[in-house]
């Protein structure tokens, strides 16, 4: 079964990279600097929005998956996230919109973008689990 992978394109994870590996020194205060560029305008975005999102960040069993699919049949964009880098963990999940490669060499890049784009498509983002409230595994050693 084809897992549905997230990319970032091109241009951007090379900004990213460039940014980490030119600017290593200062990446962390161009990374938070961004970040709040990227709040503010997600802040100006979803004064205006209507509609009602939520990603589930993370796995609980089925929980997640069959609470998303609910919450579509009642108008919400609801989506799950699939982030765990534990092929033996895999088998106890019944599905996912977005799954987390962790693969590549640049992943870490794809999962930054991923999220700076979530911030302007939800409202709500839903962490499972004890110790979950993580972005991924390898986002969690970047930010240490």
């Amino acid at each position: 079964m084809n897992k549905p992978t997230f990319q970032a394109p091109q241009n951007i994870s090379k900004i990213l990279r460039f940014i980490d590996k030119k600017l290593n020194k200062f990446a962390p205060q161009i990374f938070l600097f961004l970040f709040f560029l990227i709040w503010l305008a997600c802040k100006i975005k979803n004064y205006f929005k209507k509609s009602k999102s939520v990603l589930f960040a993370g796995q609980a069993y089925y929980n997640c998956w069959y609470l998303s699919r609910a919450l579509r049949k009642l108008g919400w964009s609801a989506d799950l996230l699939n982030w765990d880098s534990n092929p033996k963990s895999q088998i106890y999940y019944h599905g996912e919109d977005y799954y987390f490669n962790y693969d590549e060499k640049f992943s870490v890049y794809d999962h930054l973008y991923f999220y700076i784009a979530a911030l302007f498509k939800y409202d709500v983002f839903h962490f499972s689990n004890a110790h979950g409230l993580s972005f991924s595994s390898i986002l969690k050693k970047l930010v240490r």
